[in-house]
């Protein structure tokens, strides 16, 4: 009975975030004897992890490459209210290619204040290296996370390993877009919400 009255309500959760999205499909069509306790532990993973909203946490990547490069300067505590975009990524064809546009969104976005980190997940110094200079990269941070902080530093962005990447924009300490799994051909995505974010091309009113 217990498992029975969890599963109704992780669907009723799900139907809810559904609708809100513009989901036009009836509760009564939710075939809730479908739902296992994988769809539920599924639900709640994406629940635990950072959301639009959210305060960004404090970490100390190792910079290999960039303004910041031979330190460990935490972004948050050194750029404090500044806009900026931290993607944390695995080793990757998709990742190459998202530091090349986020090299672009670097310098087109500089007059703003935009700082943009690249955080690789399960890379080494000599890996970044090489990529960097493959890729002409020089304007966008690219990192590693220490193994003693590792640990820490994922859980405080609350990031899912599971997950290809995870790409955050901040600004007032606070995210204001986030997605997992960005693909470079929808980089648009990116760049729409840090115009928008950052005011970009708006009149501003006298």
């Amino acid at each position: 009975m217990e498992f029975t009255v969890r599963r109704k309500t992780g669907v009723l959760s799900v139907w809810f975030l559904m609708a809100l999205n513009g989901c036009q499909t009836p509760m009564s069509l939710f075939p809730i004897s479908d739902v296992g306790e994988a769809n539920e532990q599924a639900f709640a993973k994406w629940t635990s992890q950072l959301s639009v909203g959210d305060e960004v946490a404090a970490f100390n990547p190792r910079h290999i490459i960039g303004p910041d490069a031979g330190t460990h300067l935490c972004p948050v505590c050194t750029y404090l209210d500044a806009a900026a975009v931290v993607v944390f990524a695995k080793e990757s064809a998709n990742t190459v290619s998202l530091a090349n546009r986020l090299e672009t969104l670097a310098v087109n976005y500089a007059s703003h204040g935009l700082r943009v980190l690249l955080v690789i997940t399960d890379g080494t110094e000599s890996g970044i290296k090489q990529m960097a200079r493959a890729n002409s990269l020089s304007e966008i941070s690219v990192c590693l996370l220490e193994p003693e902080t590792r640990s820490d530093d994922l859980n405080a962005w609350k990031i899912d390993e599971e997950q290809e990447n995870t790409v955050v924009l901040y600004h007032d300490y606070l995210i204001r877009w986030k997605k997992n799994e960005l693909r470079a051909a929808d980089f648009e995505q990116l760049e729409r919400a840090l115009k928008s974010e950052l005011r970009v091309g708006r009149k501003i009113s006298p």
